[in-house]
């Protein structure tokens, strides 16, 4: 056998199993790869956090900025508001006339 074609040979079978190794090891594509990205909330909740947070304490705005499904952040909410106010029934009026009148929340 000629030399040229035994080195032909030996090349293209290292080759070969360099490849078959390196998809062993498992290598992704990027594009391909799970990412953890936060998913941006609702304009509504954007909108509420906007309106309310002036009457929110600065840990109740990290805590809400951290929750990841609106499920989460209507349940905050629904909190928030029961959390203010005794009469849950009356919630916004009652904070409306806090404000209005300067007491504290």
């Amino acid at each position: 056998m000629p030399r040229s074609l035994l080195i032909l040979i030996i090349t293209t079978v290292l080759s070969v199993n360099l490849a078959v190794a390196q998809n062993k090891r498992g290598t992704v594509d990027p594009q391909e790869k799970d990412r953890k990205v936060k998913r941006e909330p609702d304009d509504a909740f954007k909108k509420w956090l906007d309106e309310v947070g002036p009457i929110l304490s600065a840990g109740q705005i990290k805590a809400f900025e951290k929750l990841t499904t609106n499920e989460e952040r209507e349940k905050f909410i629904e909190i928030v508001w029961h959390s203010l106010d005794p009469d849950p029934t009356r919630t916004r009026t009652n904070i409306a006339k806090r404000i209005t009148n300067g007491s504290p929340l």
